[in-house]
């Protein structure tokens, strides 16, 4: 069984450290989200109003500027 953050044994140091990475976690999260939903923008409006985008998607590679190539 996993300690509590919350265990009155546990160091009080380690429990606040504890607390504090969650809520970064939490931002992470968000961050991720909130670049996910730019991306998805960006894919959606980038072809039909970049001045050279039939240039730009011509290149071998991704199809829109912020999709990654698969790795595999």
């Amino acid at each position: 069984m996993a300690p509590s953050l919350a265990g009155s044994s546990r160091n009080p140091v380690e429990v606040a450290l504890g607390k504090h990475m969650l809520a970064l976690l939490v931002h992470l999260g968000a961050a991720c989200t909130a670049a996910d939903d730019f991306a998805e923008a960006v894919e959606e409006a980038f072809p039909h109003q970049h001045p050279d985008a039939e240039v730009l998607l011509s290149f071998p590679g991704p199809r829109h500027p912020t999709r990654r190539l698969d790795p595999g």
